[in-house]
């Protein structure tokens, strides 16, 4: 479940368990698909989180739709917003005053 604040996973029916990684603690996310996952459309979402937390969201039809939706969510938290060592457009940096 993706939300305005984290990413939510929650797996089990009888033993429910819910994890979450706030898009703050959030570093990266890949997409991973096998030659099927291509040709039919679905494939596996992975979320690297700080403190090497990883989340896995797998068999998910369309995945670039659902990574989309994570990179609009998290656009708000990611470190370009007054971080001073950003990268900036076109692979700039800041200068920091010495």
């Amino acid at each position: 479940m993706v939300t305005d604040r984290r990413i939510l996973k929650k797996t089990g029916i009888l033993n429910a368990k819910t994890e979450s990684i706030a898009y703050t603690q959030m570093e990266a996310k890949d997409i991973e698909q096998s030659l099927w996952g291509r040709i039919f459309g679905f494939g596996d979402i992975v979320v690297y989180g700080s403190g090497g937390k990883i989340f896995v969201f797998q068999h998910l039809a369309d995945p670039g739709a659902v990574s989309r939706a994570i990179g609009r969510a998290a656009m708000p938290y990611q470190r370009s917003q007054g971080d001073r060592d950003a990268v900036r457009p076109f692979g700039r940096h800041r200068r920091t005053p010495a």
